[in-house]
């Protein structure tokens, strides 16, 4: 027991012994490198973004506080004397004119979907992170405990990934798609990069005192479980995964470390381990070429191809302006706006693609060329200071140490060269490029406030202002993840109104920024004011409208690409058709403006062409003019077949596209057009009972009543609790003299609906023996009721 105390002792001292100087900052990188990559909330995969990217701002924020107090105490600033190290900042400046310029308003700085991590905040994070990074990353201290956190965090990610993949424990991050990370393949690059980097560590260990990472018995001690679990899960994932990018990218890193061995064996003071590298090197070159009999348990990520990247990345340079592109952080819009036909006319139309295969052609087409030229120049002098060092000047003191970073630094580049990346592989990148930055650009250059009066005050200024950022910071990203928990509690209760509004209400308060929070919001009220009686005060009813509009127009301006608040719009719009004058105009203009924003899909353009098709029938009733009546619903008709037939030219297998053009061609009284295009829709969806009870209709307005009969029966044959479709074949059966039939729908409406008046009165005539004709039937309100 005493043995194992002292040994523990030791331990502790050892880590104790790593942390002087800028505590704060070594444990903000520490604490960073081992819980972003783990980091999630269980059964809340809304808040997976939120929670990485508030700890990524938080733990930089803390680091840069702790730097510059440790400057302040130190009374000197020590910087790096090269000024290509500050190309990052530049890269930050660019993004930043992008996001200002940017027609994507808010999205600009925060991002959306899983290009997030490309907006300005997160960005500004990396380069937080790079420059501390440079600035401790050259000692052995901090080498030495940052890289630890890398693997320990990779470790516990690995295992819990593993876990789940097992069904051991739940997978409560998200579905199968998903991971810790992000995706399984983002999961497999990162165990990757830090299966390489663990194997160099274990290579270059020359069991001496001066080694890096291992100079002592405690380090070792505390390494190798953690390498024994990363190899094992890595080795794990790479055959569930078994996609090309990973062994690509693997590929990259041990070969890049044994090339590096081979023309340097003397550096090495145990050359065979070497074959541990080369075992890895062909175990991704063998799963390359041969496929992994594993693949079963995660489902393969669907992305754009390159091809498809690039259209899409041409067109919104070409549109939105070659030099700052579209915008941070708003991949998804240029998406959506600039897909190509052939992606809507395949089976893979609907799903919301995000991001590309190649997260350098994602930024091109958001960033512009400009901070996207200054990322690559960042990149390529990163690359010739490390080949200098490694192959040039083959003296360099730490030339182990740069080859084994400068792999993983190469496998991170590779990795955003063939795929999209996320925010836990960029914050391994940028740690990686400080490293290789920190041990390759030895010069410093020391301003000692003493000797310079200017740089004490500018000091005692940053001093200030960083601590002030600091607080916004944390206090800013703790909010944001409030409000995202707030309003994905509001998601599981949407079936409580109230009690969504209450939570919405919460979340908006704590970031009125937030465009999502605000569409919902806007919905609520709507419901609520749906809901409330006819008792209740026509103000109250008025002022929940009123809300309603304001919180849409205000997820608008903050979100101008945003097509889904257009489309909350249209239908808030629409169903305050008959509270709000002009509220059909404004549900078309909405429509419009999202056709616009994505102008390939068949949905956009029929939901116009509806719009157009209530206007028209809203003008019937209102105009009394009986000229301007025809020619106002004649060229409002004539607007709503151009739009259809532009939906149907987009996607022509789209079936609800010939079923709207049906509608189109029945109000233009052009019936045989309308009930052949309803007929081929029939036939291809036979157990559809709206297709079947509208075909009806047709057959109706027609006079093909038998036609009609056989319609409606097989509608409630389909259906037995189709309110419509059996008052409907009522009328049919009477006008058949069919009365005992008509008398057993009208008896089932009544038990669906017992308050129903229009029901009541049907019957009372039917048994009077009066009769209605079919032809001039209206619709009834459908019940909620059961037959039962």
């Amino acid at each position: 027991m005493k043995k194992v105390r002292s040994f523990a002792e030791k331990i502790f001292l050892s880590l104790a012994g790593e942390f002087r100087g800028a505590p704060i900052v070594y444990c903000a990188l520490f604490v960073l490198a081992v819980l972003l990559p783990v980091a999630y909330v269980p059964g809340a995969a809304e808040l997976f973004s939120p929670i990485k990217h508030a700890l990524l701002v938080v733990a930089v924020a803390v680091g840069l506080f702790g730097w510059s107090i440790h400057v302040y105490r130190q009374r000197a600033w020590t910087l790096r004397h090269c000024v290509w190290i500050w190309l990052p900042v530049l890269v930050l400046i660019g993004v930043i004119v992008s996001a200002i310029r940017s027609p994507s308003g808010y999205v600009a700085w925060v991002g959306i979907g899983s290009l997030s991590f490309t907006s300005v905040i997160p960005l500004f994070a990396f380069v937080g992170l790079y420059a501390l990074v440079v600035h401790v990353g050259d000692h052995r201290a901090s080498l030495r405990a940052l890289c630890y956190g890398l693997l320990l965090g990779g470790a516990l990610t690995g295992v819990v990934a593993t876990l789940a993949l097992f069904n051991v424990i739940p997978t409560v991050w998200a579905p199968s798609s998903l991971s810790p990370t992000g995706t399984p393949e983002s999961l497999t690059l990162f165990l990757s990069l830090l299966s390489v980097l663990a194997l160099g560590i274990w290579i270059v260990d020359d069991h001496d005192d001066t080694d890096v990472w291992l100079p002592t018995r405690a380090w070792r001690f505390m390494h190798w479980p953690v390498w024994i679990v990363l190899w094992a899960t890595t080795v794990v994932w790479l055959l569930a995964t078994d996609t090309v990018l990973t062994q690509i990218v693997l590929l990259v890193g041990s070969g890049a470390l044994v090339a590096l061995g081979l023309y340097q064996p003397n550096r090495f003071v145990k050359p065979l381990r070497m074959l541990a590298l080369m075992v890895a090197f062909g175990l991704s070159l063998v799963l390359l070429l041969v496929p992994s009999p594993f693949t079963g348990r995660v489902s393969p990520e669907i992305g754009l191809n390159l091809r498809a990247a690039g259209r899409i990345a041409t067109s919104a340079l070409s549109n939105e302006g070659w030099l700052f592109g579209s915008g941070p952080g708003s991949y998804f819009y240029d998406y959506l706006q600039y897909r190509p036909v052939e992606i809507v006319r395949s089976s893979f139309w609907a799903l919301p693609f995000d991001h590309s295969f190649s997260y350098f052609l994602d930024i091109a087409a958001t960033w512009g060329l400009v901070p996207t030229l200054a990322y690559a120049a960042c990149i390529l002098w990163v690359l010739w200071r490390l080949v200098h060092a490694l192959l040039v000047r083959r003296t360099h003191e730490h030339w182990q140490t740069l080859a084994v970073l400068g792999s993983v630094w190469l496998m991170a580049v590779a990795s955003q060269i063939i795929y999209a990346s996320d925010v836990v592989l960029m914050t391994l990148f940028w740690i990686m490029t400080g490293l290789v930055v920190a041990h390759t650009v030895s010069r410093r250059r020391t301003i000692t406030f003493v000797s310079n009066a200017r740089v004490a005050l500018v000091s005692s200024g940053l001093f200030v202002a960083t601590g002030i950022v600091a607080v916004l910071g944390v206090s800013a990203m703790l909010q944001w993840v409030a409000a995202s928990a707030f309003v994905s509690a509001a998601e599981r209760h949407s079936d409580e109104p109230n009690r969504a509004d209450r939570l919405l209400l919460r979340a908006i308060r704590l970031n009125p920024w937030d465009a999502n929070a605000l569409r919902m919001h806007a919905l609520v009220h709507v419901r609520i004011a749906e809901q409330m009686s006819d008792d209740e005060a026509p103000e109250a009813v008025q002022q929940r409208v009123q809300w309603a509009i304001n919180d849409i127009n205000r997820a608008i301006q903050l979100e101008p690409r945003n097509v889904q608040s257009h489309e909350v719009r249209r239908a808030i719009s629409s169903s305050l058709g008959r509270m709000v004058v002009g509220a059909d105009q404004a549900a078309t203009q909405s429509a419009l403006v999202a056709a616009s924003l994505d102008p390939n899909n068949p949905v956009r353009w029929q939901r116009v062409a509806e719009s157009y098709l209530v206007m028209a029938t809203n003008a019937r009733r209102t105009i009394v003019d009986e000229e301007e009546r025809a020619v106002t619903v004649q060229g409002l008709l004539a607007e709503a077949e151009r739009s259809i037939e532009t939906a149907i030219d987009k996607k022509p297998n789209y079936a609800p596209s010939y079923y709207t053009r049906g509608l189109v061609y029945e109000q233009q009284g052009r019936l045989d057009e309308a009930i052949a295009q309803l007929f081929a829709i029939v036939a291809n969806t036979p157990n559809d009972s709206i297709l079947r009870f509208e075909l009806g209709v047709l057959h109706l307005r027609q006079g093909a009543f038998e036609k009609a009969r056989m319609d409606f029966e097989t509608a409630v044959s389909l259906q037995p609790t189709f309110a419509n479709a059996k008052w409907y074949l009522a009328s049919v059966y009477e006008s058949e003299g069919r009365a005992d039939e008509a008398m057993v729908q009208l008896q089932d409406l009544l038990i669906l609906d017992p308050e129903n008046k229009n029901v009541r009165d049907r019957i009372e005539l039917l048994k009077d023996g009066a009769a209605v004709s079919p032809d001039t039937m209206t619709p009834l309100e459908e019940p909620r009721g059961d037959l039962n």
